[in-house]
């Protein structure tokens, strides 16, 4: 009987210890910088790039059972929701929101579950006709900004169309999300933002020589732009307006060398990682598929942190 209540007392306090133990480490390494804002590290970022792999290996498969196509039109329906996303990420910044799900890794889940019900509602109308979508195209036509923007011909497609595929319905969806929260926009610093867009178009002009010349593939010049884009972003901002960043490896890099290292870091290492997909990935939807995950990864953040300067949060 002792030796029983031995063993169980024993069992509660390993039990009781591990728990304790467990709960701390959780709260040091993913709870508290979610809570405060400390930025990321060494623990988490592992954890959440060996989630993201096994995520991304996930969808891929799922999309493919589905037999949609990794091309530029998958591609074209997903963009707005890349940009409701980076949006959505700068308003939680602002306090326009306030919710642990809009922050890094739970922005990440909720954009993905909007984009993947979007995805699966396109599916269902894809290829019917309808007059829904020229009728809810029309107030927008009627936005004289819009008309001419570049949207603006997307728009008349709208009008005079009757048969529309998953990825007209999946743009329209993320468009109007995205226009949903533009007017949540409060930018007060456009010398900052200015100076991002100017750098990130001299790079854009130089990764589009290099297509030009052969050097570099289309795909590959505009994920090149999406990181110099968020690059530019934490140059400005931590150069000229006090901010800093929260990335592990960057935080360690720039007090020793100083912002412009973002450059030849993210050029670098994109730029490899780019080189292996295309010289080791035979599956050519697994390439495209590989590589809207970095675009996303580099225009994404770039778009918060640019907006995020834009409204000095």
């Amino acid at each position: 009987m002792i030796r029983n209540g031995g063993i169980l007392l024993s069992t509660l306090f390993i039990r009781r210890v591990l728990y304790k133990n467990l709960m701390g480490f959780l709260e040091d390494y993913f709870i508290n910088p979610v809570i405060y804002g400390t930025g990321y590290n060494i623990v988490n970022t592992i954890t959440y790039g060996i989630i993201l792999v096994f995520a991304v290996y996930g969808l891929f498969h799922l999309l493919r059972r589905w037999r949609i196509k990794m091309d530029e039109r998958f591609f074209f329906g997903i963009f707005p929701f890349i940009v409701f996303g980076g949006v959505l990420r700068a308003l939680q910044d602002a306090k326009v929101f306030n919710s642990y799900w809009l922050i890094t890794p739970g922005i990440y889940v909720t954009v993905f579950l909007l984009a993947f019900f979007s995805l699966i509602i396109s599916i269902k109308i894809d290829g019917r006709q309808t007059r829904f979508f020229r009728r809810i195209s029309e107030p927008f036509y009627r936005i004289r900004f819009l008309r001419w923007s570049p949207i603006g011909s997307y728009i008349r497609r709208f009008r005079t169309r009757t048969e529309f595929r998953y990825y007209d319905s999946l743009f329209l969806i993320g468009a109007v999300s995205v226009l949903l929260l533009i007017p949540n926009l409060k930018i007060i610093n456009w010398l900052g933002v200015t100076l991002v867009v100017l750098i990130s178009l001299i790079f854009a002009g130089i990764f589009i020589c290099l297509y030009k010349m052969g050097y570099l593939s289309l795909s590959n010049s505009l994920i090149l732009g999406a990181h110099t884009f968020d690059a530019s972003a934490t140059f400005v901002s931590v150069s000229f307006f006090g901010y800093w960043e929260q990335h592990v490896l960057p935080r360690f890099l720039i007090p020793l060398t100083g912002p412009w290292i973002m450059y030849p870091l993210k050029i670098g290492v994109v730029w490899c990682v780019l080189w292996l997909i295309d010289r080791h990935t035979d599956d050519s939807d697994m390439r495209n598929f590989l590589k809207i995950v970095i675009f996303i990864l580099g225009f994404a953040l770039g778009l918060r942190d640019t907006l995020r300067l834009g409204m000095m949060v």
